[in-house]
């Protein structure tokens, strides 16, 4: 029961650190886009002046370019981001969208012109250059916090060295890969009986989690049997689906906000503490045991010694009254 305890108590603990995420990965994507944008920018007005210089009779007035270019931007739905997300990376859509612009700007432009065309394709290669920069950035942000805020958990949780952190880290990515691969193969295979299957990985992944901890932090200070247990394997469980079921319901409360890009940088935020805890629960518990154990020890050494020394103290006395 103690494990359960624990885990809940972890959780609560875990919380203060969701800023960390949420910091790093905000500053990450706020890095991406300040890259991106302008580079984006750049490449639309050196299309513009190339097709400027095709067409003959305009000059460039960069007021109107611009205003048809925010007319554009501000005619977007922008309540669902993930149907921008789509289209921008269509090149199909693009190329559409740039020729209507250009069209607008340069009445009598030939669109179908090839000399024209490659100009836009060749903005179009810019703009999902930098669009998949600002992807790569939001990785990095969702790579980093996920570090950062494991680090500062387990330092709080679990004590540790800074190889037994990276090694279990490793170990625990590698695990947490191969039981969601092997839960998509089991559902796929096993159809209905997918999740009895993804039930049992866990248990075996919670088991060997548990047998992690216990050499790490409680081999030679602790009984082996006292860590790992089918007991507290049941109760690390239970704790860790308990840990589950509130990071959906926090994500659930935020959603009805209707803020999509809150929304997803605090899903993910929450999915990266809850995750950090749900790895760190086992290496606490461990490390509780081994803590309470060698307290116990030294209390029952204290006493023995001053037993020792009170009966010696007795001896001396009775030597003494002789």
């Amino acid at each position: 029961m103690k494990i359960f305890k624990r885990s809940i108590i972890n959780f609560l603990k875990g919380l203060k650190y969701i800023f960390t995420p949420i910091g790093i990965l905000s500053l990450s994507i706020i890095i991406g886009f300040s890259i991106a944008i302008p580079n984006i920018i750049n490449s639309v007005m050196s299309m513009v002046n190339q097709v400027s210089v095709i067409v003959q009779g305009y000059q460039v007035d960069w007021d109107t370019v611009s205003g048809n270019f925010y007319a554009y931007l501000m005619s977007l739905d922008y309540s669902q981001p993930e149907v921008l997300i789509q289209n921008f990376t269509n090149s199909d859509y693009l190329f559409e969208t740039l020729k209507t612009i250009l069209g607008q700007i340069f009445p009598t432009m030939e669109a179908d012109a090839l000399v024209i065309k490659e100009i836009i394709q060749q903005t179009i290669t810019d703009i999902l250059f930098n669009i998949m920069l600002i992807f790569v950035w939001f990785v990095i942000g969702i790579v980093a916090g996920y570090i950062v805020v494991r680090l500062e958990i387990k330092g709080e949780l679990a004590h540790h060295s800074v190889w037994k952190f990276i090694l279990s880290l490793l170990i625990d990515s590698v695990l947490t890969i191969l039981v969601f691969y092997l839960a998509v193969e089991a559902f796929s295979a096993f159809k209905s009986l997918g999740f009895l299957f993804l039930v049992l990985l866990i248990i075996a992944h919670l088991a060997l989690t548990l047998l992690e901890s216990y050499l790490f932090y409680g081999k030679g200070r602790i009984p082996f049997k006292k860590a790992f247990s089918f007991k507290n394997i049941v109760f690390l469980l239970i704790a860790n689906a308990l840990l589950v079921a509130a990071g959906i319901g926090f994500i659930l409360l935020i959603n009805l906000l209707g803020w999509i890009v809150i929304t997803v940088i605090m899903a993910i935020s929450i999915f990266e503490v809850d995750h950090s805890v749900i790895m760190a629960n086992a290496q606490s518990y461990v490390v509780y045991l081994a803590g309470d154990d060698l307290a116990n020890t030294v209390v029952k050494q204290r006493k023995k010694e001053a037993k020792a020394a009170k009966k010696a103290e007795k001896a001396q006395k009775k030597a003494e009254a002789q």
